[in-house]
């Protein structure tokens, strides 16, 4: 078989790159090429810095209103009656444990044994009651409303 003399000296440095030399020294994001003021030779960013919405003080107010609001919808409905049956499996591990039971040893369930201890604590702060429970239920919700509304903002 005849190779010719470029061919030979192609196969002996190796396959071709897939990105030529030019593109790969300059920086890129999902293949578009990026300014930055730290490089030498840049113009500066391209793209505006991500702002932090929660350090203006409208944004904390609303922000503090959200939670409140939030608190207190969730902290209606702590008084129904109509109970889930995964409400009960966590109250009733919840008082095993202040038992001095332990789980996985003395009962058995699907659920990791950090709400069961979350609960126990709470119940062996403020007592042993539904309401204590549900409270902690509506406190959660509304940190989670807070943090979900951050989130959504920043990545606006």
């Amino acid at each position: 078989m005849v190779h010719s003399v470029a061919k030979t000296k192609r196969m002996r440095r190796g396959p071709r790159p897939l990105i030529p030399a030019s593109v790969m020294s300059q920086p890129t994001v999902l293949g578009k090429p990026v300014n930055d003021s730290s490089l030498p030779g840049s113009a500066g960013p391209i793209r505006p810095a991500l702002s932090r919405p929660e350090q203006s003080p409208s944004e904390l107010l609303l922000v503090l209103a959200l939670f409140l609001l939030s608190l207190f919808y969730l902290c209606l409905f702590r008084r129904y009656t109509a109970m889930e049956p995964d409400e009960g499996i966590l109250l009733q591990g919840a008082q095993r444990i202040l038992a001095a039971q332990v789980p996985y040893r003395d009962f058995f369930s699907f659920y990791t044994p950090g709400s069961y201890y979350a609960l126990a604590l709470l119940f062996r702060i403020f007592g042993s009651s539904i309401l204590v429970a549900r409270t902690a239920l509506a406190l959660t919700g509304a940190i989670l409303s807070v943090v979900t509304y951050l989130l959504a903002r920043r990545a606006k």
